[in-house]
């Protein structure tokens, strides 16, 4: 269970995604997790409100946002051809 909200788009994406939230506390870390559970990225988000993935090899990943003792995640695609 997420502790917060986040938007993450477009998902599946071809090569970047935005990621944006509105939360009471600051978003302080933005990870992105493969599915054995190893981190691929990290990035410090104190004071933004929003971020840009982009980078990764295709395939499903899980972004993990932290805001204190809050976290928040959410499954996503990179890669995929959109028609």
């Amino acid at each position: 269970k997420s502790d917060f909200t986040f938007n993450a788009y477009p998902n599946p994406a071809t090569t970047a995604m935005q990621v944006t939230w509105d939360t009471a506390g600051s978003v302080e870390y933005l990870e992105v997790i493969d599915l054995s559970g190893r981190i691929v990225q990290t990035q410090a988000t104190q004071g933004l409100n929003s971020a840009v993935v982009e980078g990764l090899a295709s395939g499903v990943y899980v972004l993990r946002l932290t805001a204190g003792d809050k976290v928040a995640h959410k499954q996503v695609v990179f890669g995929a051809t959109m028609k």
